[in-house]
């Protein structure tokens, strides 16, 4: 008898965490509620969890501990997290897991659109040992009803149709197939983006950039990677390079980055990117500069 209500016990407690982890899966919106009493009965926010027709949720204030979230521009925010009830108070409050903010200048469509995570390079199973290869293609999860929906391919309005000029392409690809949320519509089997959420959670924990020790007339080099952090990548000789930053504008909510680099035989040569206002600040560790990046935008 004790022994199955330990099976009990412990089957419960695999349940409920599944369950807990299930939940910090979904996705949900916040919306400011304007009324005006005394906290905490108004004054927080209205929590919405995507796909599905609940009725929001009022919560008194969220935490996050990651990254500031404009209150102004909540329309543009999506979330991971639970609300819950903290012992000793009696209100409640949405704790923030992970944050994701639209890129500017998305398609800003009155079509019907869903909420989708997009894997990659889904693997494909055959043979009776199990074999598998990787297929040039991959699924759509819907983050509402989780139900997956295979994709050959799908179109994006930033960078391949163009609404955003010098937009870091490699990173915008890794943030469709890797982690990042989009909304879109389908026809047949192409998925049309219309806008692309990034995660920004991320970012904030950059490691410290280690540069080199060059010698005389040589510079360091850097590359940046899929959490938008600076990377060394080594010395190289001072190149002489063509200079192209007057030639570079960035639209409205982007800001001008310049990395030299020796990515795509570049040699050292500063690439100019437009990135993201909101993460400009995440690229570089607090209070630190990359010392003859020409990127010398000091992080408070």
């Amino acid at each position: 008898m004790i022994k199955f209500l330990f099976v009990l016990v412990l089957v419960f407690l695999v349940a409920y965490v599944l369950s807990m982890e299930d939940k910090e899966r979904d996705v949900y919106t916040l919306r400011k509620d304007k009324n005006r009493c005394q906290f905490p009965k108004c004054g927080g926010y209205y929590v919405r969890k995507i796909g599905n027709n609940e009725k929001e949720v009022y919560v008194a204030k969220y935490e996050s501990l990651d990254h500031y979230v404009v209150d102004e521009l909540l329309q543009d925010y999506l979330f991971r997290g639970s609300a819950v009830r903290v012992l000793g108070d009696n209100y409640d409050i949405f704790r923030i897991k992970q944050i994701f903010r639209a890129l500017p200048h998305g398609v800003n469509s009155t079509m019907q659109t869903g909420y989708y995570v997009v894997r990659w390079g889904v693997p494909t199973y055959y043979g009776e040992k199990g074999e598998y290869y990787i297929k040039d293609c991959g699924e759509a999860i819907d983050i509402g009803s989780k139900q997956s929906i295979a994709i050959d391919n799908y179109t994006e309005p930033y960078y391949q149709y163009g609404n955003v000029n010098n937009i870091h392409y490699g990173l915008l690809k890794t943030n469709i197939r890797s982690g990042g949320i989009v909304t879109g519509t389908f026809d047949n089997k192409i998925l049309h983006i219309h806008k692309i959420f990034i995660r920004v959670t991320r970012s904030l924990w950059c490691p410290v950039i280690e540069d080199s020790e060059c010698f005389k007339g040589n510079i360091n080099t850097y590359m940046i990677d899929e959490d938008y952090c600076w990377i060394a990548t080594g010395c190289q000789k001072q190149p002489t390079c063509p200079n192209q930053k007057k030639k570079v504008t960035c639209k409205k909510g982007y800001e001008l980055i310049q990395v030299p680099t020796m990515e795509n035989n570049n040699l050292g040569c500063p690439v100019f990117y437009c990135h993201p206002e909101f993460l400009v600040d995440n690229i570089l560790p607090f209070n630190q500069t990359v010392a003859g990046s020409g990127f010398e935008k000091k992080i408070n």
